[in-house]
């Protein structure tokens, strides 16, 4: 166990369930490994066969999507390469790579939420910017998980974030600009925290992608 998350327990103090959960969560923690990834988002020197490596593919993706502040505001990767009936047979590699991770993409996901590499997305206002990685992990996130209370099911609102319950959500570009480099907002990395949270406590849950072919 990486020295971060070592406890000790002294006997007669902690019993039954209570050892259980603190181990459990002490396990959750960990397989979010957030020691491979640098300040930025980046997988560390050498870290190259980490999972972050997904994520840095994601973040190279040479076509992604344009968001908008428009009334539909439903533009998402995980619905690139969708046919006439709306099925994803062609994805877009980064994303199909994250997706086939199964229930291991959610912490890998969460632990880039606050990821400020700009992407090849775009967030389309007045004036045209780059969307972080974080931003673009959170669409996958939203589209690949269930989360009750959450995540609001058949939900006919639109909007930017309209059918995730607030304080879970951040927009593109909830981030600031300092020189040529992104800083996240306070607001994106409460909105991690909040994920981290509901991860640990088991009420997000890998969903695939219902409009995704199986073998895409």
């Amino acid at each position: 166990m990486p020295a971060a998350f070592a406890i000790r327990l002294k006997p007669n103090t902690l019993r039954g369930s209570t050892v259980l959960r603190v181990i459990t969560t002490v396990f959750l923690m960990a397989s979010l490994d957030f020691s491979q990834v640098t300040a930025d988002g980046r997988a560390k020197k050498g870290q190259g066969s980490n999972r972050s490596r997904y994520i840095d593919a994601l973040a190279n993706e040479p076509k992604l999507v344009t968001y908008s502040d428009d009334g539909a505001a439903d533009a998402t990767v995980t619905e690139v390469g969708s046919n006439a009936m709306g099925i994803v047979e062609n994805p877009i590699q980064s994303v199909r790579d994250i997706i086939n991770l199964g229930a291991g993409a959610i912490p890998l996901l969460i632990a880039h939420l606050d990821d400020t590499r700009p992407t090849s997305a775009i967030f389309d206002t007045n004036r045209p910017k780059p969307v972080p990685v974080g931003y673009v992990c959170l669409d996958i996130l939203t589209h690949i998980v269930r989360a009750r209370g959450i995540l609001i099911e058949d939900c006919a609102d639109d909007g930017l974030g309209a059918c995730i319950k607030d304080g879970y959500y951040f927009r593109p570009d909830a981030y600031t600009s300092e020189g040529k480099r992104y800083v996240a907002r306070s607001d994106v990395r409460n909105v991690k925290l909040k994920w981290h949270r509901a991860y640990l406590k088991g009420r997000v849950r890998f969903r695939y992608p219902p409009w995704w072919k199986r073998n895409g």
